[in-house]
Parts: C-alpha cells; structure tokens; sequence
C-alpha cells in the first residue's frame, strides 16, 4: 500500500506541484467520516483547502505506480535469495538459529493477541535451550502466516537481526495465492482464523472488559 486508501484520510506530498510544492499537503478523502472531519476542520477555520490541480493528480497516480514497480522489483529480488522448498527451510533454520529467544517479534506483533502463548508451553518448546527449538519459530510463522501485514516490527526489534519481516511476508504472499486473502485489505476473517485459535476465542468470548475482538469474533450485527 503505497497510499493508504484503507484510512479515512491519506495524506501526502504526491500530486502537490507549482508553487505549492513543499508548503501544502494532499489530502485524499476516503470514506465519509474522512469527509467529515476535513469538512468540520475547514468549518472552524483551521485549514483552508482546494481542489487538486489535474496535473498534480496525474503525476501522484504517474509516482504511486513507479513506487509499485520498485516495490514489486525489489521483493522479488528478495524472495527470490530465500530459494523454494527444502532451500528455503534450510536458509530460515540457518536464519533462526540464531533466536535468544526475547520474545520481542511475539511482543510487538500487532496480528498476535493469545494470552496463553503456544511458544511459552513447556510441552511444545522446551524452556532454557539455545538455540532455541526450531518449534518456536514454526508455531509463530503458523500462527500469523494468513494474517501478516508485513508491518516489519519483529524484524525491526530482533536484537539477533533475524530477518523475521522477510520470512514472515514471503509465506504469507503464498497463502495469499492459494486462497486469495490480503491481510489489511481484505476485512473479513482470514482462512486459520476459522480453524485454529478455537479455544482462544472461545475465552475470549467469555471475557469482559478486555474482548478487543468481540466484532471480529462475533460480528455485531451492523457493524
């Protein structure tokens, strides 16, 4: 997303040209509640707005495209270093090995939201080992595989500088292949969320104050 359409308001220089350039922002309104806000700003005087110049739009949608195609370069370029089947596993149990295990891409992951974490069960990954047990790393691929949103945080905060976002994105571009779910784009539930995580939301669904997923668990009605 190069301009994130998804948010009530996108704002940016893109498509701001002439005299203007470097002393206004672009304002792109995407849903009424983004309309509304501008409108009430504009209202009580706290900005002044116009219309974009049509050239300033050509050449925002002209730079939005060539941001897409180095994106789509450079991404391929990088999966392709990951290599395909065992060539892959090898490079991410090489990649890995070096994990302490600080729980910091688990920490900051805004997809991860179980409070009994899988990683943390004596039974599944054994405690005290390093390297860790290559298992930790396969639950929380497993786990966020249909969801990432490539956001890059557990690569950013990986004190062994694992290169967690690249692992994490290139399996969840391939699910995205075989069941055409695009985590942040699409709104409804990805393909695990319907067949894994049962327990979870089923506590979830008994908690009180803290049910931050209750409409997507269990869609409000109207919502």
């Amino acid at each position: 997303m190069k301009i994130p359409r998804q948010a009530d308001l996108a704002c940016g220089n893109w498509g701001v040209i002439g005299p203007k350039a470097g002393k206004a922002t672009f304002v792109e309104v995407c849903s009424e509640k983004g309309a509304a806000l501008l409108d009430g700003a504009v209202k009580k005087g706290l900005l002044a707005t116009e219309a974009a110049n049509p050239k300033g739009l050509e050449i925002r949608a002209k730079v939005e495209g060539a941001m897409f195609k180095l994106a789509d370069k450079w991404r391929k370029h990088d999966f392709e270093a990951l290599g395909e089947g065992k060539d892959r596993l090898k490079y991410i149990m090489t990649e890995t090995s070096r994990c302490i295990k600080c729980y910091q891409c688990i920490d900051q992951c805004p997809i991860c939201y179980c409070v009994d974490c899988t990683t943390k069960n004596p039974a599944m990954v054994p405690p005290g080992e390093l390297p860790v047990n290559f298992m930790f790393h396969l639950i929380r691929y497993a786990h966020i595989a249909d969801s990432c949103v490539n956001c890059g945080q557990c690569e950013e905060v990986c004190p062994a500088e694992i290169p967690n976002a690249l692992i994490m994105h290139s399996q969840q571009v391939e699910l995205e292949k075989m069941f055409g779910h695009t985590p942040g784009v699409n709104m409804e539930l990805p393909l695990m969320a319907y067949v894994e995580e049962k327990e979870e939301r089923s506590r979830l669904n008994n908690t009180g104050s803290d049910m931050i997923y209750q409409n997507v668990f269990n869609p409000v009605k109207g919502h």
